[in-house]
This record gives C-alpha cells, sequence and structure tokens, in this order.
C-alpha cells in the first residue's frame, strides 16, 4: 500500500468521524502504538499527525481520531481534539459514524475477494460463530453483496432500541447492550 494511500484511508476515517463521537479525559493529542514503525512509516505518520492536528487546530474538524494498519502489521492510533462535554478524544474514543460504513464495508469485500479470500455471494453466516441466526431474504441466505449493497434487508437499528430522544438517536455503544446484536445466538 503506498503512502498517499495509507494517508488517504486515515483522512477519510478521520473525515468521516471528526465530528462525533466520545473521548476519555486524556491529553489533547495521544498516540498509541503496538512497536516501532520501520522509518519511512514513521515519516508518514508524522505527515498524518501534522495534517490531523492542522484541521483541528485551524477549526475544521473539533477532534479526529485516526487508526493506521502499516504494511508490516503494526498499528497506530493517533487522537487530537475534543469529544464535547469536557472530554479529549482517546485511542479508546467510540464513535457512531453512521453511512460512512457503505465505503468501508465496500472496500472491505473488494479487498478480501482480490486476496481470495471470500467471495461475493458467500453467505454472511459462513463467516460468523456457530450458533448465530443469520435471517434470510427473501428466502435465501443474506451473502456479503447483500451487506456491500445495503440490500440485505436487515433493520438500521435493532427492534429494542429505544432512544430518550427519538428525533436524535444517539446509536447503542456499550457491549453489554443487547442493541449492539443485530442477530441473536440460538440455543
Amino acid at each position: 500500500m503506498s503512502r498517499s494511500t495509507l494517508i488517504g484511508i486515515a483522512l477519510t476515517i478521520a473525515a468521516a468521524t471528526a465530528a462525533a463521537g466520545c473521548g476519555d479525559d486524556g491529553d489533547r493529542g495521544t498516540a498509541a502504538t503496538t512497536r516501532p514503525a520501520a522509518p519511512a512509516a514513521e515519516r508518514t505518520l508524522a505527515r498524518l499527525e501534522r495534517i490531523v492536528r492542522e484541521r483541528v487546530d485551524s477549526g475544521r474538524s473539533t477532534g479526529i481520531v485516526a487508526g493506521v494498519v502499516l504494511p508490516d502489521g503494526t498499528t497506530r492510533v493517533f487522537a487530537y481534539g475534543d469529544a464535547g462535554a469536557g472530554k479529549r478524544l482517546g485511542p479508546s474514543s467510540v464513535f457512531e459514524i453512521g453511512s460512512i460504513t457503505k465505503v468501508f464495508t465496500g472496500s472491505l469485500l473488494a479487498d478480501a475477494v482480490q486476496r481470495g479470500e471470500v467471495k461475493p455471494g458467500d453467505p454472511v453466516s459462513r463467516l460468523l460463530p456457530p450458533g448465530v441466526d443469520v435471517p434470510a431474504k427473501g428466502g435465501r441466505q443474506i451473502t456479503l453483496v447483500d451487506l456491500a449493497t445495503q440490500t440485505s434487508g436487515l433493520p438500521t437499528v435493532p427492534a429494542d432500541f429505544r432512544p430518550e430522544d427519538p428525533a436524535n438517536p444517539p446509536m447503542p455503544t456499550t457491549r453489554s447492550s443487547s442493541s449492539t446484536r443485530p442477530w441473536r445466538a440460538s440455543g
């Protein structure tokens, strides 16, 4: 993956998440890393950090969290800015990213197909743990291409999700909520 592609992906993530989310009480800028990256990757990451800081400091965004997986498998998360309500963004900040997931879903599917890991017509159930019931769509299994083209028929939010303010519903963000599981485990 080229440096420009890496920066493009990171900035896409950053732009998509810039105005949403909740943070932690960390510093204004935080970097999390798994191990040192190669010198070329370090230069790319420094450039990404500079771009993120410039966008926040110029007022184009209130905050950005960018996560990057480098070609050697190392991961980096850079967080900078405000999450609102006096909180700072951090590597563990949670975001509702909404419609941008459509782009990511299609891109990730295309990449996995190109690597030969999956086929577009593969049923979603093939990739889920045993015991997970996936509803059918028109009498057939929901496929990866159904998810990528937003034609699966799955609900936007779970049926048991009840927002306090229906005009501005936050999405569930806790793992303990049944609302974070669109399918139910059988058994």
